[in-house]
């Protein structure tokens, strides 16, 4: 795949740079010297730090040295066909500013029309593979607004990094196995009793959740199954708690595919049991001198790799704890072909860390091919109050609950406005809000004024897409006209930025960016209606501007629509 623009303006400045300083004797890594968007664009389109890394092996005030770059690259410039540079300026302590011709913005323009749905994507993450571990939770009952968080972004990174060219997996661990499933048996047998009409009070710290008396519901509506009158409670227990998991498995699948998300994989912690895997990731440990016995207990020797204290794997009973097949399951991910591990995990598992990133390495995996996303909890807020439990369950508020009062879309969006290890105040009247107050809806009006745009051309006989391929997109000459030009230009690097930066807020702020410039423009220009030239090219450029948020929604798993 062919870089795009900005990829390409990049690597031919940092080439030019770096054969400035070679040419005047100094020495710079190529990959070490950083091309960037200002954040001001009066500052101009591209520019470089370099002459302040170059400082102190040159001896010269980074001032000195801009000015020696700047010479020697107006000498050699990059090539016109990438970077049609205009002019160099100097500026602070030694800023190398860029700025190049109005036919670099027209090429970024034409980029845009010419690879339409698939501008954006890239192969700036060529070679890498990522699973993506998200949501998780565990599968004793309905999933709440955290794990709908962290479902938006796990699902909007893995989607930003498919598009940068890496390949990716979403997966979903189910935990079907340990204490808290026997409670969940245990909790339902209690409320099929109560059904039943007999007295059964429920486990002290089993789940208290009215899902459990629909479910019990479910169970006995027909005729019970025949292992329900096992004499054996135990054996009783273990099928209520495998038929329960079950249920609450079938709802979580079906929440998340109206969340508009579908895992790759769902894995179940009781095949790593099954097969043995556990048993074989604790003897891998030990064959590599990581496991010690003290106590009638098996230890991991988990301080000696950066964790604060060494861990039990198995306790003096005989039985693992959580730790150890949660080791299996990251060696189960690696053996699969995975070369990145990404997980997606809670606040409080916080202090989790250090323990998997000690055993991952213990078996032989580089630090850098595991890591954590911790995703902060959610307010909910309504009428300037949080909102703090679920009228149904008597919890935190479910997913199911948020989607049916706000969408998906605004779900989705206001899930991502902000970084992943920030707290998020949700304003569920915002969300549902028709004004330029809304983020989603702002956006989404954009696109949606663009397509009104389209209609009313083609009620006068205007087909907007044949302006795609006869437009002069000199005649675009209006500042409001180049701010979306150099944003066009932006995106491909937005997202792959984003990718690469695991930051997914990203592509939010650059859509809120981007529809901002287009309602500005649209209120100072006429679109249809102007000279015909003139029109041609707006007409051009709207349906670049459309495309770029249509693609950029999509990324994010939100709707385009074309009336709203």
């Amino acid at each position: 795949m062919t870089a795009p623009l900005l990829d390409r303006t990049r690597e031919a400045l940092r080439a030019a740079v770096a054969a400035a300083a070679e040419a005047s004797g100094w020495d710079i890594d190529r990959a070490d010297i950083v091309i960037e968007t200002p954040r001001d664009p009066s500052h101009g389109d591209l520019a470089t730090t370099a002459a302040l890394a170059l400082a102190k092996e040159a001896k010269k005030n980074p001032r000195e040295i801009a000015q020696t770059l700047k010479e020697r690259i107006e000498a050699s410039p990059p090539p016109e066909e990438v970077a049609p540079l205009r002019s160099i300026e100097i500026a602070g302590p030694g800023f190398l500013n860029f700025r190049f011709g109005d036919v670099w913005l027209e090429r970024g323009l034409a980029e845009t029309l010419g690879r339409g749905a698939g501008y954006g994507r890239s192969g700036r993450m060529e070679g890498e593979s990522i699973l993506f571990e998200f949501i998780s939770a565990n599968p004793t009952g309905p999933l709440n607004v955290v794990s709908a968080r962290a479902a938006a972004i796990g699902d909007t990174l893995a989607a930003l990094c498919d598009a940068a060219g890496a390949r990716v997996g979403r997966e979903f661990y189910i935990n079907d196995a340990g204490r808290q499933v026997r409670l969940l048996g245990e909790s339902l047998e209690a409320r099929v009793l109560q059904q039943l009409g007999e007295e059964a009070p429920l486990p002290e710290e089993g789940y208290h959740g009215e899902y459990l008396v629909a479910m019990a519901d479910r169970l006995i509506s027909g005729t019970l199954p025949d292992w329900w009158e096992e004499s054996d409670r135990e054996a009783r227990i273990g099928n209520l708690s495998r038929w329960a998991v079950d249920q609450v498995v079938e709802d979580q699948k079906a929440i998340v595919e109206v969340f508009g998300l579908r895992f790759d994989t769902w894995f179940r912690e009781s095949t790593l049991h099954e097969s043995g895997a556990v048993e074989e990731t604790l003897e891998d440990l030990r064959s590599r001198g990581h496991i010690f016995e003290s106590e009638g207990a098996v230890w991991f020797r988990s301080s000696e790799l950066g964790d604060e204290k060494d861990r039990v794997l198995i306790t003096g009973d005989g039985n693992p704890t959580y730790l150890l097949p949660d080791i299996a399951y990251h060696r189960d991910k690696y053996n699969r072909g995975w070369g990145r591990l990404i997980d997606l995990w809670g606040p409080d598992h916080h202090g989790y860390i250090a323990r998997m990133s000690a055993a991952l390495e213990a078996l032989g995996h580089e630090r850098k091919a595991f890591g954590v996303m911790i995703v902060q909890q959610v307010n909910l807020l309504r009428g300037g109050e949080i909102v703090k439990m679920s009228k149904r369950a008597g919890r935190l508020i479910e997913m199911k609950e948020l989607l049916d009062e706000v969408g998906r879309d605004a779900t989705r969006f206001f899930f991502l406005l902000r970084t992943t290890s920030t707290h998020l105040d949700f304003d569920l009247d915002l969300a549902v809000s028709a004004n330029d107050e809304n983020p989603v809806y702002y956006v989404q009006y954009a696109h949606a004024r663009i397509s009104s745009v389209f209609e009313r051309a083609r009620s006068e006989g205007i087909d907007p897409d044949a302006a795609t391929l006869s437009a002069d997109l000199s005649r675009l000459i209006e500042p409001e006209e180049r701010v979306l030009m150099r944003l066009l230009v932006d995106f491909p690097a937005v997202v792959a930025d984003a990718a690469e930066a695991f930051e997914p807020h990203r592509i939010p702020a650059y859509l809120r960016q981007l529809s901002a410039a287009f309602h500005h423009f649209y209120h100072n220009h006429r679109i249809v209606g102007s000279e015909t030239e003139v029109q041609t090219a707006r007409l051009a450029l709207s349906v670049g501007v459309r495309q770029v948020l249509a693609n950029g929604l999509t990324f994010l798993g939100v709707s385009a629509p074309e009336r709203m």
